[in-house]
């Protein structure tokens, strides 16, 4: 037998879980409804399921090209940064150098600064460089905005692992570089799950910057395309509408599944900021 208030605690929970999926659920339906049926039935299940949203959504959304571009930007943001932030935390967590604290400090300043107060020099820093409408003027801006927080999460991860580890690497021959890889990052995968997580969600959902430094069309990313296929579209295409924001949804389910288990683990350890 369940206590009252056993019962009531896992009511709780499955409304919660429930008002979270829904949105999920009901742009899933909206997908597969054409207009008509959207106005009277909004909440049920479709009386035709069409599929043939997603087959004709290339007649009015280049979406293997906006998918193609944010797939881009995002798997090089997430390499680049879980690569540098990981790297400096590791040398200024296990190493003594001068103005390591001072370095720290200004690395952490990173988190305070909104991207609306560097926009304009961003974008007359990526024209005099000539990366702008390139990958690499969105992947380094972005690179620079994650590298704060990943690194003062990879920081406090690292403070925790025992000097053992280099201690033993060393004795078997094994040299700085090649312990990193080998030994300590494999040790904090649960914080590069993380990571790698949060800064795909952060990449792929971006919006502001990807707006404002990018002009070629042919560069957009997939936030970017969706805003003009909804401003040509209207509300006649609410079918392909659906289609197009599931098919931007995959990714980062699909990344979520992959790397959830090892989430978990890094939340409970409790090595979030310190």
């Amino acid at each position: 037998s369940y206590s009252l208030s056993t019962i009531i605690v896992s009511v709780v929970m499955v409304v919660t879980a429930f008002s979270f999926c829904y949105p999920i659920i009901f742009m899933t339906l909206l997908s597969l409804k054409d207009t008509t049926e959207l106005y009277s039935n909004p909440f049920g299940l479709p009386e035709k399921w069409l599929f043939s949203n997603y087959l004709g959504l290339g007649e009015f959304f280049n979406v293997r090209e906006y998918f193609l571009n944010s797939l881009i930007y995002t798997v090089g943001t997430v390499l680049l940064t879980v690569l540098v932030s990981s790297m400096y935390a590791y040398g200024a967590s296990r190493m003594n150098f001068k103005l390591k604290n001072a370095s720290m400090n200004y690395i952490s300043i990173g988190l305070f600064v909104p991207s609306a107060v560097v926009v304009i020099p961003l974008f007359l820093l990526t024209k005099q460089l000539g990366i702008r409408n390139t990958y690499l003027g969105l992947i380094l801006p972005y690179t620079a905005f994650f590298l704060p927080s990943s690194t003062m999460m990879f920081y406090a991860f690292f403070k925790n692992l025992p000097f053992s580890l280099e201690e033993a690497a060393i004795i078997d021959g094994c040299g700085i570089i090649r312990s990193f890889f080998t030994i300590i990052l494999p040790s904090i995968k649960s914080a590069v799950a993380m990571q790698v997580i949060l800064n795909f969600l952060n990449a792929w959902n971006e919006f502001f910057l990807a707006y404002l430094l990018v002009t070629d069309s042919h560069m957009r990313s997939l936030p970017i395309g969706l805003l003009n296929f909804f401003i040509s579209t209207g509300i006649n295409k609410w079918g392909f509408i659906g289609a197009a924001m599931v098919i931007s949804s995959v990714p980062t389910l699909i990344v979520y599944l992959i790397f959830h288990n090892q989430v978990e683990k890094a939340m409970t350890a409790g090595a979030i900021l310190k």
